[in-house]
């Protein structure tokens, strides 16, 4: 039987617009190359979206402006 060493990474992203998602994405993919295949991307596109989500997020990466909650009052 085979035991995972290391849990799936998460990268979340949140950004309202999608062609934003997209192109972070891309960029991550690249950055994290060979490692990608164990990563786990979310998305949202406001703040609400990322305070709301139920699991673990290793990597958050928030879009400063956004409707509602934006990135900052995230961060804080």
């Amino acid at each position: 039987m085979d035991i995972k060493s290391a849990k799936e990474m998460v990268l979340y992203i949140c950004d309202d617009e999608l062609i934003w998602q997209q192109k972070i994405g891309k960029i991550c993919q690249n950055i994290f190359g060979e490692k990608w295949s164990e990563c786990t991307i979310v998305t949202g596109k406001s703040g609400k979206d990322v305070l709301g989500y139920q699991g673990d997020i290793d990597i958050l990466i928030l879009d400063i402006n956004m409707p509602d909650i934006d990135g900052i009052q995230v961060k804080n």
